[in-house]
């Protein structure tokens, strides 16, 4: 599988399982079956025995399937012509492998199984006069549902929970210790992410942010305190420590310059392998790759400790800023004046400046047709992949800025020399009038963007690659919005509140609609609903979604568990396997071994 990430670069792949198959040979032929999210198969492996000497005539568990909260299990066993006998169990619980006299008898030994671990491997050996001879059985537990999740942000084939506790799971790929969990294996299951020093586990997060969309290999979470500890990818410095060393664990972001600790921090945005940070007294910090001006201090060269973004035309600091979005190399500040500046990369126009050159320094993004400057910003699309930008005005209209290659700016022209380095207006539908009457915009991975309504309905234009574009034309682009029609094709698409992925609709009853490549069926021109998990019924009750930006969608429950389906080849549905599921899957736990 291709990722468009710094594993691309090394061409490190990961090692991951088959269909969530296990294989176990002990001195044995062993006989396996797959691992569900739910009971996994008990597994027993013929005794083999040396000679005609020591033997393991039989070997089971008081239970070869429990429940997800853990309890004793007792182990019986036979042998013949023994003198030692060794219990051991694959993952350890402490007491284990522990070795007993034995002879020609029965035994009995009872093991205290923890919560939540899906499966253990156990196996009996025994010795005689020269003789060995061993024999393993497993037992399995339901799998315990992650809960108690207040919100999901995914990048790159993983995924991050920010608990209510304020702790924080993580699950999928791991090459570059992005699960934070002090290793560098991928997970199939969530696992905690740990303390700055390893001796406990990551708590008071408030929010946590992942590096920019096909970049994403490096996690930052925003703490109460309005401190900013990060964990990952780090070869340009995107952590803010002080180092390009990457850390599998969390490290706490640097203050200004590399003095003290960066504090008062409300939110953090990715971009390519670097980060901004809004503080709460209305200025922007940034760090890690600078390439293209995109860390807004006047200079193109990277920062491994975070430099304060200077204000327009160099001088000074920003200020009065609400919010930050960025785009890739390119960053774009809402001011609390309803204004926009943005800088880094520019030859698309995508700076809305007039111009098609990068800035090292902030500037403003101009009015409609280059006339004053863009004012009454509610919202831009951003982290989507593409060189194009749009404003949803308080007034319900849409302005779009940069590339046109596809017809994203939605003003009834296309094509690589239409592109625009200030906003031009978005058309209705169709192409009659402007379009108005719109709640947000949202940018669609794959050089599209979206609007929804607030009549609860949405209109898409740009490319309409995979069919994300949701109106059943077999146009490759289109240059004005088009409704996005109804399950089934039957009527318009109505009653959602917000969109994720490539591309799926949350909707006021907490249904799931999908289409394009995000559709259970592989592609779709039109919504599809979104079964519920396991394939039985409709998915409902969903609160909010995310995506890992590369073939998987998750869906979080009011009720605090999370449900994902899509691609799986590292782990990232966070169900114990590896295998893909056009159907939801609910995300298990995090097991014994990384929160108790």
């Amino acid at each position: 599988m291709s990722r468009n990430s710094p594993l691309a670069e090394t061409g490190a792949m990961p090692k991951c399982g088959e269909g969530g198959h296990h294989l176990r040979f002990i001195g044995a032929v062993v006989r396996a079956a797959a691992l569900s999210v739910g009971l996994v198969p008990v597994v027993l492996v013929t005794p083999v025995v040396a000679g005609a000497a020591s033997a393991v005539k039989s070997f089971t568990p008081s239970s070869s399937s429990i429940t997800s909260a853990g309890r004793k299990v007792t182990l019986t066993a036979k042998v013949s012509l023994a003198k030692t006998c060794v219990f051991s169990l694959t993952p350890l619980i402490d007491g284990f492998p522990t070795t007993v006299q034995c002879s020609s008898s029965s035994l009995t030994k009872t093991i205290k199984v923890p919560a939540n671990s899906v499966f253990y491997a156990l196996n009996l050996g025994v010795k005689g006069l020269g003789d060995r001879a061993s024999t393993t059985t497993r037992i399995s537990q339901a799998a315990k549902a992650l809960s108690g999740v207040a919100s999901v942000v995914g990048q790159e084939d993983s995924y991050c929970a920010v608990l209510t506790s304020g702790a924080v799971d993580c699950w999928g790929f791991n090459s570059f210790g992005q699960l934070g969990n002090g290793t560098t294996t991928n997970s199939d299951r969530p696992t905690a992410v740990k303390s700055v020093d390893g001796s406990s586990f990551l708590t008071g997060v408030s929010n946590v942010a992942s590096g920019s969309f096909g970049y994403g290999d490096s996690y930052c979470a925003v703490l109460t305190s309005g401190r900013v500890d990060c964990w990952g990818y780090n070869e340009d410095g995107q952590l803010g420590n002080g180092t390009t060393r990457q850390t599998d664990r969390p490290t706490v972001v640097k203050g200004v310059g590399g003095r003290g600790i960066l504090t008062g921090v409300a939110r953090v945005s990715g971009e390519t392998y670097g980060f901004c940070a809004a503080l709460t007294s209305g200025g922007v910090v940034c760090w890690g790759l600078n390439s293209d001006g995109e860390l807004g201090n006047g200079t193109d060269e990277n920062s491994s400790v975070p430099t304060a973004v200077v204000g327009i035309g160099g001088t000074g600091t920003l200020s009065g800023v609400a919010s930050l979005v960025s785009e890739a190399t390119t960053m774009c500040a809402i001011l609390t004046s309803h204004g926009t500046d943005c800088w880094g990369y520019g030859p698309n126009g995508q700076l809305g400046n007039g111009t098609e050159e990068d800035s090292s320094f902030p500037t403003g993004v101009k009015g409609v047709g280059g006339t004053g400057t863009l004012n009454g910003v509610s919202s831009l699309t951003g982290n989507d992949n593409g060189t194009n930008i749009c404003a949803r005005l308080s007034s319900g209209r849409v302005d779009c800025w940069g590339d046109n290659s596809y017809g994203e700016i939605g003003n009834k022209t296309i094509g690589i020399f239409t592109d625009s380095s200030v906003p031009k207006a978005v058309v209705g539908v169709d192409g009659t009038g402007t379009l108005s009457g719109v709640a947000s915009v949202v940018g669609v991975p794959g050089l599209s963007n979206c609007a929804i309504l607030t009549s609860g309905g949405v209109d898409c234009w740009g490319s309409y690659g995979d069919g994300v574009l949701g109106n059943r034309s077999t146009n490759p682009t289109s240059d004005v919005p088009t409704r996005v029609v109804g399950v089934g094709g039957r009527g318009t698409l109505s009653k959602v509140t917000r969109l994720a992925g490539s591309i799926c609709a949350r909707l006021a009853s907490g249904r799931v609609d999908c289409w394009g490549p995000a559709s259970s069926s592989g592609y779709s021109s039109e919504p599809q609903a979104v079964v519920g998990v396991g394939g039985n019924g409709t998915l409902s009750g969903v609160r909010s979604l995310a995506s890992d930006q590369n073939g998987s969608i998750c869906a979080v429950q009011v009720s605090g568990s999370v449900d994902c389906w899509g691609s799986n080849d590292f782990g990232e549905l966070g169900n114990g396997t590896t295998t893909k599921s056009s159907v939801p899957e609910v995300v298990v736990a995090a097991g014994q071994s990384t929160r108790t």
